[in-house]
């Protein structure tokens, strides 16, 4: 697989943040949270991209708890 400057895959991506897999990120690529560039079968993330998104959500699984105003 030959590597584009300045991007990471998604796998990568998944790798750094110390996901299992890639597809909770593609829902985030979905969702518009992540972008992210298809070419051919592999996403390709920008690097900048990558650490800001690994600063916002490392650590964070699952949904976000609801606030309880009682």
């Amino acid at each position: 697989m030959e590597m584009l400057r300045g991007y990471i895959t998604l796998g990568e991506l998944a790798r750094r943040a110390g996901l299992k897999g890639t597809g909770g990120l593609r829902t985030q690529i979905e969702r518009g949270v992540l972008s992210a560039r298809k070419i051919g079968r592999d996403w390709w993330v920008r690097e900048e991209d990558a650490q800001l998104y690994l600063a916002l959500h490392a650590g964070k699984r699952g949904r976000p708890r609801a606030r309880d105003d009682s």
